[in-house]
């Protein structure tokens, strides 16, 4: 059964073209993809130009959702591909390199999406948040990485509510963190090796180039150390941008914009 429950409106040419779209049905698949074609075929040609800044910024964040939304679909086709063994059809061995080869797709990301699929079998309630578009799909990246080490299998599903409530507040890196912490506590054996080999291989130096006398900084370092220097780096990264602000603001005043700072 269909029913109505959309316009879609983009303007061409000077005119306003309306397209009436329908709900699919639960099992009718290829509707489903004709609804979200004619959506996207929408999006791709409505005049931004005629959005305010504070609408231009509504827009980027609603389509942000709806691209997580759509991740979380293509993550559930993956998931389905992965346990119907259907890649078999054309002589795949595995879901991963079926959509390697269907999308031409590097092995990261098949992977990835497989990962996912595969975690979110343990995590019902980060699989509905993320459904919604409350999680960004970097971060069901992350998580993905974290639930396949096998020696946290036991303590998932106990932190299915904490990685959903987690990842729909938190920024990428400070979610990354929160995530390294939990499976350093569920996996100590595991985190204290990893911490003890990246320590070992500490490294640092500094290059002061012949040709104009400037310096270049490459090192290596371990978890606590690395965090301490991300720290330092990130509250002068912080004081430089406002003192650059502060000189733009004297300037333009309330109409200043990134784009007016010299070294941003």
């Amino acid at each position: 059964m269909v029913r109505r429950f959309a316009l879609v409106r983009w303007r061409l040419w000077g005119g306003d073209a309306v397209t009436v779209i329908d709900q699919p049905s639960e099992d009718d698949v290829a509707h489903a993809l004709d609804v979200l074609d004619a959506a996207v075929g929408g999006l791709q040609v409505v005049d931004l130009d005629a959005l305010a800044p504070a609408e231009e910024l509504a827009v980027v964040g609603k389509l942000e959702v709806l691209r997580r939304r759509l991740d979380h679909g293509t993550d559930r086709a993956a998931d389905h591909l992965d346990r119907s063994a259907a890649f078999s059809l054309d002589g795949h061995k595995s879901a991963k390199g079926a959509l390697k080869a269907i999308g031409r797709l590097s092995g990261s990301e098949a992977y990835g999406r497989v990962q996912t699929a595969r975690a979110l079998r343990q995590l019902p309630i980060v699989e509905a948040a993320y459904a919604r578009g409350e999680i960004p799909t970097g971060h069901m990246r992350a998580i993905g990485r974290v639930v396949s080490n096998p020696r946290v299998k036991e303590h998932v599903a106990g932190a299915d509510a904490a990685f959903a409530a987690e990842a729909a507040k938190l920024g990428y890196d400070d979610f990354v963190a929160v995530l390294r912490r939990w499976e350093s506590l569920a996996d100590s054996d595991g985190a204290a090796q990893r911490a003890e080999h990246l320590h070992k291989r500490r490294r640092f130096s500094l290059h002061e180039s012949d040709i104009d006398g400037s310096f270049a900084a490459e090192g290596r370092f371990g978890p606590f150390q690395g965090a301490t220097m991300q720290e330092i780096f990130d509250k002068f990264e912080d004081a430089e941008f406002a003192a650059d602000w502060a000189e733009a603001r004297e300037l333009h005043g309330d109409d200043t914009r990134v784009e007016h700072l010299d070294r941003t």
